[in-house]
């Protein structure tokens, strides 16, 4: 499955209801897990946060992955509703997969990951009851955490058996990070993410000393930021996104070939496209550096930051820079997207209400993190 990637119906089921319901004003529980305690507890937020969180990525991958699978038996979720996902669905960029008779082959290998994800006793515990009572009756003592542990399990299982890469709703996610879980196969596009989002958050954080250092590194995928500036309805949303795959066709197409030295354990060229990575924004980034101490400048605008900076040095390292190296450029310079954020709950039609201030508070918060955090 090249430059595929595996979703779950949960994420585009929350992403329907916002399409068609508009954003939730209810609060949803993401698990939070206490190591030292052995135990679990469920944190509230708006519902309307996991929305635009799952929303959120699924623009970026609909923008930079060749297609996302999902369990064709549980489309129904979701695949009456947005006339936007439905096209998704029409243009084969969702693509429903028959996983059914891989269920058996998944059953061992999901088991050992159950064992993983269940790293409380209280977590071991609930588990356990749902095991038994779906044995026993066919239902879930605990139809939440069957879905995170026992649903996320088994989507974690087809990853490893179809050697693709797997992206679970805001939910099961939560789950998965506080866990002990290694996937068995790197993801070139989580790895682009990583570097760039790192360079980002090192920027922010540098050019915002005089803000919160909370805030300081806010920064909304760049991709996301880009389809909700040109968008002016929501249900334009998607439709941009598609629409941007073709600009994006040479990056999608560079990520495929590192995912496959990746895949095949090449080591000159795994090298070969970390240097690339690596070197994005370092012209410009040492250049910055250098202006502090002073030079003959000139000033250089990207999206959102006037660089003064030395005129000689900086002009001919920009020239000639173009196709994939120019896509990571701009991505790592592109705006933090707070305006965006605030644009995109508008055009779900939140605009100056409570839900729209406490949903901006925490997405703000959800998306800020400090350099240490992404580094580890």
């Amino acid at each position: 499955m090249e430059g595929q990637l595996i979703i779950d119906n949960w994420m585009l089921q929350d992403i329907n209801q916002a399409f068609e319901q508009g954003l939730s004003v209810e609060e949803g529980g993401e698990i939070v897990v206490d190591i030292k305690k052995d135990s679990h507890r469920f944190h509230y937020t708006p519902v309307a946060v996991l929305q635009i969180d799952a929303l959120l990525m699924l623009l970026v991958n609909i923008v930079l992955r060749n297609s996302l699978i999902v369990d064709d038996r549980f489309t129904h979720v979701w695949d009456k509703g947005s006339g936007s996902l439905q096209k998704l669905k029409g243009t084969n960029i969702i693509n429903p997969f028959d996983f059914s008779s891989s269920e058996e082959s998944i059953a061992e290998v999901r088991k050992a990951i159950v064992d993983e994800l269940c790293v409380t006793r209280s977590i071991r515990t609930v588990q356990k009851a749902n095991e038994i009572l779906w044995e026993s009756r066919g239902e879930s003592f605990d139809d939440h955490m069957s879905q995170l542990v026992w649903g996320g399990a088994g989507y974690l299982a087809r990853s490893h058996i179809y050697q693709t890469p797997y992206l679970g709703c805001p939910y099961r996610q939560a789950l998965i990070r506080q866990t002990k879980f290694v996937g068995w196969r790197r993801d070139a596009l989580m790895d682009m993410e990583h570097i760039i989002n790192t360079k980002r958050a090192n920027l922010f954080q540098d050019i915002s000393s005089d803000r919160s250092a909370k805030y300081a590194t806010f920064n909304l995928p760049p991709v996301a930021t880009e389809v909700i500036n040109e968008s002016n309805d929501a249900s334009q949303l998607i439709p941009v996104a598609m629409q941007l795959r073709d600009k994006y066709k040479k990056l999608r197409a560079w990520l495929k070939v590192y995912q496959d030295a990746l895949d095949s354990d090449d080591p000159k060229s795994i090298l070969k496209h970390r240097k690339i990575l690596e070197s994005v924004g370092r012209d410009i980034e040492s250049e910055y550096s250098k202006t502090r101490e002073g030079s003959t400048n000139v000033s250089i605008g990207t999206t959102w930051l006037n660089l003064t900076i030395p005129v000689t040095t900086v002009v001919d390292k920009l020239r000639g820079k173009f196709g994939v190296r120019a896509m990571l450029n701009d991505l790592v310079f592109a705006s933090r997207g707070e305006k965006s954020l605030d644009k995109l709950l508008a055009l779900f039609g939140e605009k100056n209400t409570k839900l729209s201030r406490d949903t901006h508070q925490h997405l703000i918060a959800r998306y800020s993190r400090n350099v240490r955090s992404i580094q580890q």
